[in-house]
């Protein structure tokens, strides 16, 4: 049995059918209503293509803002050897010692509103924050809650001593 030639099909493929009704469609409405119509689809695709860019924009802004805010506390894990070195806090480029001096109040409620989101959301990638961070997920998460209470011991301490 020998295999099929390739036949030459002659006809009409469904983009040219689609192209030439979609060129009655605006003939006719050209025909019925005029030119003015034909502004309105391009400006819809500019108008829809504009907001979209504009609230990508500001969900990035966001979303570099929280990382940056989080990158503080985790860049300690890179020298730590061990995860129960954040419970103690002898590491270097440990954020709690000058935390209070080292932000203003709106930085420090940032980074630990960074920290408690980064916690809660199981589906977090650290990577996206900090590449090659020396620890799994759940050692980096370990390492925040360690980290976040004793920040918020540190500035317990700060209103005991001001009140």
């Amino acid at each position: 049995m020998t295999a099929p030639l390739t036949s030459n099909r002659k006809g009409w493929s469904l983009p040219i059918i689609w192209t030439l009704l979609f060129i009655g469609l605006i003939v006719f409405l050209i025909h019925k209503y005029g030119w003015w119509w034909l502004v309105i689809p391009p400006a819809l695709f500019f108008a829809v293509a504009i907001a979209s860019i504009v609230i990508r924009g500001r969900k990035g802004l966001e979303r570099e803002k929280f990382l940056q805010y989080l990158r503080l506390p985790l860049y300690g894990l890179y020298h730590i050897n061990n995860i129960e070195q954040s419970s103690t806090g002898d590491y270097l480029y440990d954020i709690v010692p000058e935390f209070r001096d080292e932000y203003s109040v709106e930085e420090q409620d940032e980074i630990i509103k960074s920290m408690e989101a980064a916690i809660t959301d199981n589906s977090m990638d650290f990577s996206e924050a900090l590449p090659k961070l020396p620890f799994d997920d759940d050692d980096i998460r370990q390492h925040l809650r360690a980290t976040l209470k004793r920040l918020r011991e540190q500035v317990g301490q700060q209103g005991d001593v001001e009140g």
